[in-house]
């Protein structure tokens, strides 16, 4: 006996073998390609379609959009980019730096300052000379210069605020020979 199935595009009424249920049909007049079954029967478990995901874009969308493909990471893309900042300036600038601050815990002890004051005003000094060479150049590799200035001078306010406050480490230096 005939089946009584519809075609889901034209809705027209069609008849199938029973041992076409479950299995692909054509439409003779619409031509469309469908799963037979009847009514609102689900579909055979070896055909069953996937559910339907939710979608993760927000209600306000626009489905015209197409956002730019994304490109995966190719090797040569390293020289595509530009030069690392580099030049006199910015290796002077983080040689004040350092030096600015590996004199910082030394100003903290007065007795250490006459040690402090040649270090943090030499790295006062490379850092002057770091930020005019850096501001030279096209880059402008200022940063590392700026930072030793700011850690040489407070090394050297350190320093000079302990010799004021201890006068006696300005004789204990010169008893020692540091200070001429």
């Amino acid at each position: 006996m005939q089946e009584v199935i519809t075609c889901p595009n034209c809705d027209r009424k069609l008849q199938v073998a029973p041992n076409l249920l479950g299995q692909d049909v054509q439409c003779p007049t619409c031509g469309a390609t469908f799963i037979a079954t009847l009514g609102d029967q689900p579909l055979p478990s070896a055909r069953r379609a996937p559910p339907e995901r939710p979608s993760r874009r927000p209600p306000d969308y626009d489905d015209d959009y197409d956002p730019p493909p994304r490109r995966r990471y190719r090797r040569d893309d390293y020289y595509d980019r530009p030069p690392a900042p580099t030049g006199p300036g910015m290796a002077l600038g983080i040689s004040s730096m350092v030096m600015g601050i590996v004199a910082i815990p030394f100003a903290v002890f007065p007795c250490l300052g006459f040690f402090v004051l040649p270090l943090a005003g030499l790295a006062l000094l490379l850092g002057v000379l770091g930020l005019v060479l850096g501001s030279r150049e096209r880059d402008g590799n200022t940063g590392f210069a700026v930072a030793g200035i700011s850690t040489s001078a407070a090394a050297i306010l350190l320093v000079l605020m302990w010799l004021l406050a201890f006068p006696h480490a300005w004789d204990r230096g010169r008893w020692w020979g540091w200070w001429w």
